[in-house]
């Protein structure tokens, strides 16, 4: 969030306030309190490109909110959380309406649970499709075969723009920074080409109590 004074405290002493880099550890606090799999890498890589607001009652963090921009017309929200201990006390909606300021010429997605879909809602958000996650034990795959002109090869640290180029297109918003990290970072990263020009690509990288898959960017769900 921009630099501000914080808000006064509310009838319930809570204070919002700009989240800094040494609030990480109390945030990763809130993950594993309600047994979400984040590791601290996780949070401090997500914080390098985002603006964060924390909750505070004397002295304690109770609760945190992300943004991210994405030029100057989009932005994402996440690690909407409340402490279980000060939850039902409309703090989420604080949260929210705080991270949300100065976003008003932009365009925001978030991925909301079923829990939080009431919230997000009478702020406005209308819901425009579903995301579903899939866990499990990684098993040997036969090699897709592929048609006439296409082939799937490592991708190269020099080839950042083109999956940028890829990445926004199929989001609709520009993660420059955010994908040039992540290809540096990665565990493996994999393009899809055709005639020699990149169509597609996946990552896998450490995620939480193992990997994730993502981002998958390819013109079909064959491809993909």
């Amino acid at each position: 969030m921009p630099a501000q004074t914080p808000n006064a405290p509310a009838l319930d002493g809570v204070v919002l306030r700009p989240m800094t880099a040494a609030d990480l550890p109390l945030a990763h606090a809130l993950t594993a309190e309600l047994r979400w799999p984040h590791r601290p890498a996780d949070w401090a890589q997500v914080f390098a490109h985002a603006e964060g607001i924390v909750a505070e009652r004397d002295g304690e963090l109770v609760g945190t909110a992300l943004r991210w921009r994405w030029g100057e017309r989009h932005a994402t929200i996440g690690l909407v959380i409340v402490s279980p201990a000060c939850q039902g006390r409309r703090l989420g909606h604080r949260l929210m309406s705080a991270a949300l300021e100065e976003l008003e010429d932009c365009t925001v997605l978030l991925h909301a649970t079923a829990e939080g879909r009431g919230l997000y809602e009478r702020l406005g958000f209308v819901r425009t499709g579903e995301l579903r996650q899939h866990q499990g034990l990684a098993q040997p795959a036969p090699l897709v075969a592929l048609p006439t002109g296409w082939r799937l090869r490592p991708a190269g640290q020099s080839e950042a723009a083109s999956l940028q180029a890829l990445d926004a297109a199929a989001r609709g918003m520009p993660r420059d920074a955010l994908i040039a990290e992540l290809l540096d970072s990665a565990d493996a990263c994999v393009v899809l080409d055709h005639d020699n020009a990149p169509r597609g690509f996946a990552m896998l990288r450490r995620f939480g109590r193992g990997h994730a898959i993502g981002p998958v960017v390819a013109p079909d769900a064959e491809g993909a």
